[in-house]
């Protein structure tokens, strides 16, 4: 199994078998909200299916929202929130599944953020931050960014970014599935793709003295770079 087959099945190793939610006795639907200060250093996210989108506030607070199912005698809510001055956590409990997911990030976040999930649909929002890691099996990843540093890894799911600037560099990796990236237009990027079996498109070249690095790499899926 090569490398990146490896770091992405690491997401599923504690949440596979999350993928359906259990024949409870019975089972309720339920929701929650939580808000909590900016922190310094990291936001991460540990989510396992359900729609979830990141979008900006100009308030002060990270604001997540949730809704979803749980078994009724869960005493806890079906998402749990850790808070300190320099990390804010979110993760998905056991036995639980996701409807919908929106999460509010301040303007002004220059930390790094983090979301791993395993079939859940993405959508970003121009979301800033320093550094942004994404790992996914088989969910989606779509939308627009703007940070210092782009890391996605998915196994079978498609990577659709458009207006997409990282102002280091940008690395998407997949196993199966198509990648297309329409990348900031009053930008230069020096890029590099590379497909096994899937067909790659640069429809904006390359510059090798740019000081924005782009590097695709797909084993069976296209690679569109615009």
């Amino acid at each position: 199994m090569n490398t990146l087959c490896k770091s992405v099945f690491a997401v599923t190793a504690l949440a596979l078998s999350q993928l359906a939610l259990p024949a409870f006795a019975a089972n309720m639907d339920t929701a929650v909200r939580f808000t909590a200060p900016t922190p310094k250093d990291d936001l991460k996210f540990g989510l396992v299916d359900g729609e979830i989108t990141f979008e900006t506030t100009d308030g002060n607070e990270v604001i997540f929202e949730a809704s979803g199912r749980k078994d009724s005698k869960m005493t806890t809510d079906f998402i749990t929130m850790k808070k300190s001055d320099k990390e804010v956590s979110f993760k998905q409990e056991d036995d639980t599944a996701i409807k919908s997911v929106k999460v509010q990030i301040p303007k002004n976040y220059s930390g790094e953020l983090a979301v791993k999930t395993v079939s859940g649909t993405l959508t970003f929002k121009a979301i800033p931050s320093k550094e942004m890691e994404v790992e996914t099996v088989s969910g989606e990843v779509n939308g627009n960014v703007a940070t210092g540093e782009l890391a996605i890894r998915t196994v079978s799911g498609t990577v659709n970014l458009h207006n997409t600037l990282a102002a280091k560099e940008t690395k998407v990796k997949t196993v199966s599935g198509d990648v297309t990236l329409k990348l900031a237009a009053d930008s230069k990027f020096k890029i590099k793709m590379k497909s096994i079996s899937g067909d790659t498109n640069n429809a904006i070249g390359s510059d090798k003295n740019a000081k924005n690095e782009v590097f695709v790499q797909t084993v069976s899926g296209d690679i569109s770079v615009e």
